[in-house]
């Protein structure tokens, strides 16, 4: 745990030095400032779960756009509303595996690949650890984290990542 502690001050200080041509930076500057947001949702489940809490309070004070936070584990017995035009949905996954995340990102978007919604206006954003994985793969910007792999069970490194991830996102 100790190890875990000490490399999440250089997991955020990469986060920190993102570049304006990262996705981070190229979607928050085109999207969130249009005044095209109507509402937000962030779907996760653990430590992103509790991520998402933190943060959901800095993008409604920021952005002046509610946000709904949906406990992904929960989407099996009650499934979220489809979110559509002038909706982003943010699915927050340390790995970008976590089948709960996926299924209730999946639920909140309209049928069909989510890339393809786009056009209809809803706007999915990833915020995970791996390229490769099957979020990656199904939201429009995904965003990594860069924390590398978690050695302990606390998700120390991937939580900070993210709730950084976060604030850049809502502040951009």
């Amino acid at each position: 745990v100790l190890r875990e502690l000490h490399e999440t001050t250089a997991v955020l200080e990469r986060i920190i030095q993102t570049d304006e041509q990262s996705p981070l930076m190229q979607y928050s500057g085109q999207y969130f400032t249009s005044g095209q947001v109507d509402e937000i949702v962030m779907v996760a489940c653990g430590s992103s779960l509790h991520a998402t809490h933190l943060m959901c309070g800095l993008f409604e004070s920021l952005l002046r756009v509610p946000v709904t936070v949906v406990d992904a584990t929960n989407t099996v017995s009650q499934p979220p509303r489809l979110y559509g035009a002038h909706s982003i949905v943010i699915a927050v996954s340390a790995s970008g595996h976590t089948l709960d995340t996926l299924e209730g990102f999946l639920k909140c978007a309209p049928p069909g690949k989510v890339s393809d919604s786009w056009i209809k206006g809803l706007h999915t954003i990833g915020i995970h650890n791996d390229r490769m994985s099957p979020l990656a793969a199904q939201v429009t910007w995904p965003i990594f984290i860069h924390a590398g792999v978690e050695k302990a069970v606390s998700a120390t490194k991937s939580f900070f990542a993210q709730c950084a991830t976060m604030m850049l996102l809502a502040q951009a």
